[in-house]
C-alpha cells in the first residue's frame, strides 16, 4: 500500500511541476513574482502573472489575461509557492500560497462564456495540509482537522473533491483512524483492494 501512495504522490508532483512557474524570491515592492505563459486548445495566448503590491501591508496580486485583456483577478496576502496549469492542455490555472499557519490553494476556470473567455474562482481554501491533486481521476484531496501524534501534525479526515467540468464536488469523506499517517493517504482512492485504516462517513 505505501509503496502505491509514494508513486501516485510523484506523479502529482512532477505532473504540476512541468506546466507550472514557481514563484521567484524577490524583496522590491511592485515586483513580478512569477508569470506563466500558454495558449488555450483554440489558439488564444493566455498568461497568468503575479505581483507584489502595495509595499505599507503586502499583498500579491494574480491577474489571469488573454488576447492582452484581463479576465480574472486575485489578490491575497499570503505568500505565492508557485502557479500552474492542471495540464499542457488544460484549462484550470492552480495556484498554491502560504501564510502564517495555514495553506492556500487557489484555482481559476477558463471558459468560454457569451463569446469571450472568462476566469471563474472554482475553488479557494485556506487549509492546514497541503491538498493533493490527481490526474486520472481528476481528483482533489483535501486534509482536515489536525491533531498531534508525538511531535508530529497530521489529518484525521480526507476530503475528496471530483472535477465535474465546472466545479471540485465534494463526493466523499475519510475519517483516518489512529494508525493512518500521511504515507497511507492515498489508500482511500481505493479502500476494496488496498488495507486502508481509515472510515468513510457522511460527506458534508
Amino acid at each position: 500500500m505505501r509503496t502505491k501512495a509514494i508513486t501516485l504522490w510523484l506523479f502529482v508532483v512532477l505532473h504540476v511541476g512541468n506546466v507550472g512557474a514557481l514563484a521567484q524570491n524577490n524583496s522590491d515592492p511592485n515586483s513580478r513574482l512569477a508569470l506563466l505563459r500558454f495558449e488555450t486548445n483554440a489558439g488564444q495566448e493566455c498568461q497568468v502573472s503575479v505581483d507584489e503590491v502595495t509595499p505599507t501591508i503586502p499583498r500579491r496580486h494574480l491577474a489571469v489575461s488573454c488576447g492582452g485583456k484581463i479576465i480574472g483577478n486575485y489578490t491575497t496576502e499570503d505568500h505565492l509557492l508557485d502557479v500552474s496549469r492542471d495540464s499542457a492542455i488544460g484549462d484550470r490555472i492552480l495556484s498554491r500560497w502560504e501564510g502564517g499557519a495555514h495553506f492556500r490553494v487557489v484555482v481559476f476556470l477558463i471558459k468560454r462564456t457569451g463569446g469571450s473567455l472568462a476566469a471563474s474562482l472554482v475553488f479557494d481554501e485556506a487549509l492546514d495540509f497541503a491538498p493533493d491533486f490527481l490526474v486520472s481521476p481528476d481528483l482533489l484531496l483535501v486534509y482536515r482537522d489536525k491533531r498531534f501524534v508525538k511531535t508530529a501534525l497530521v489529518p484525521t479526515r480526507t476530503d475528496v473533491y471530483q472535477w465535474t467540468g465546472n466545479e471540485y464536488k465534494l463526493t466523499k469523506s475519510y475519517h483516518w483512524n489512529e494508525s493512518m499517517r500521511l504515507a497511507d493517504r492515498f489508500c482511500v482512492l481505493d479502500t476494496e483492494n488496498l488495507s486502508c485504516p481509515a472510515t468513510q462517513i457522511t460527506a458534508k
